[in-house]
């Protein structure tokens, strides 16, 4: 009777030791899928070129950069630097990145971050969008336009602001 007895308390053991591996092995799978960054949508941002001088004809960039990946990141397409009646603009024409947690768009002095100034979270991951760039900031100082994320320190791509 004795052996019998312990063999139910094994095999219910047994039934509540399967029971809660399935839990945790659900709220693992679950805690996993929440850190996963959903693909956000492709951006096309209308964008008009204007005549600020006058000439009767769309004004060119005043600066251009071609993007490149940095380590195991995917960055591409083009920066370019319009001036308009309202300030500066800093295109994305092309882009595409990777996805990531809090990406985010620097104009640097450097290609690791150095002096930076924020325009803000990453609009897509791919598409056209724009960013106004403050009156304040030199693009001579700060040339570099860092896809950067915030959260860990890690650039994803950059590209130097050149005269065309």
């Amino acid at each position: 009777m004795k052996k019998n007895l312990n063999q139910k308390h094994i095999t219910i053991g047994r039934y509540y030791l399967n029971r809660l591996s399935f839990a945790l092995l659900f709220t693992c799978l679950l805690a996993l899928g929440a850190c996963q960054e959903d693909e956000p949508e492709p951006v096309n941002e209308e964008f008009m070129k204007v005549d600020v001088d006058g000439d009767g004809q769309a004004d060119a960039p005043i600066f251009s950069a071609k993007l490149s990946s940095s380590g195991s990141y995917t960055v591409s397409g083009d920066v370019l630097v319009f001036e308009t009646e309202n300030g500066r603009i800093l295109r994305f024409e092309n882009f595409k990145s990777s996805n990531g947690p809090d990406v985010r768009i620097y104009l640097a002095e450097g290609a690791q971050a150095q002096g930076f100034v924020d325009l803000g979270l990453i609009k897509s991951t791919q598409g056209n969008f724009s960013y106004d760039i403050p009156a304040s900031v030199d693009l001579t100082l700060k040339p570099y336009v860092l896809v950067w994320c915030e959260d860990f320190s890690v650039l994803f791509g950059s590209g130097k602001l050149m005269m065309p």
